[in-house]
C-alpha cells in the first residue's frame, strides 16, 4: 500500500460520518474475520475493533506480516475452507502462526528475494 491508496480515499464518500458510528449488526450468522498481526494494508486493531462490535464475529490473527491470510498461511486457509464449507467458526482467540514466503508468491522467489 502506497500513499495514493490512502490519499485516494480520503473523503471519497461524501457525507461519510468522521469518526464513523458503531456496527449494529444482529441476527447473522457466525462470521470469521481474519487479519495480520503486521498487515500494513489493513492495521490489525482495525479488525480488533470490528470484531469486538460485531456479537458473533470470531477474529482469526495470522502473526506473519502481509495482506490476505488465506494465501500466506496454512492454518488460516484450512480454518477459512472449514468455515466456508460448514459455517463452523474456530475458537474465539485463535491464532495462525507467521509462516516463510511460499515459493508460489507472484513477488518472491524460494529465497525471498524479489523477482525480476
Amino acid at each position: 500500500m502506497g500513499w495514493t491508496d490512502v490519499a485516494g480515499c480520503q473523503r471519497y464518500l461524501r457525507g461519510t460520518a468522521d469518526p464513523q458510528r458503531p456496527y449494529r449488526i444482529k441476527g447473522t450468522p457466525p462470521i470469521l474475520m481474519t487479519n495480520g498481526r503486521y498487515d500494513v494494508a489493513t492495521p490489525y486493531p482495525w479488525a480488533t475493533n470490528v470484531a469486538r462490535q460485531i456479537p458473533d464475529a470470531v477474529l482469526l490473527t495470522y502473526d506473519g506480516v502481509g495482506h490476505g491470510s488465506y494465501s500466506l498461511s496454512t492454518c488460516a486457509g484450512e480454518a477459512i475452507d472449514r468455515y466456508l464449507l460448514t459455517p463452523r467458526t474456530p475458537p474465539r482467540g485463535t491464532h495462525c502462526p507467521a509462516e516463510p514466503p511460499k515459493a508460489t508468491h507472484p513477488f518472491l522467489d524460494i529465497s525471498g528475494a524479489p523477482r525480476h
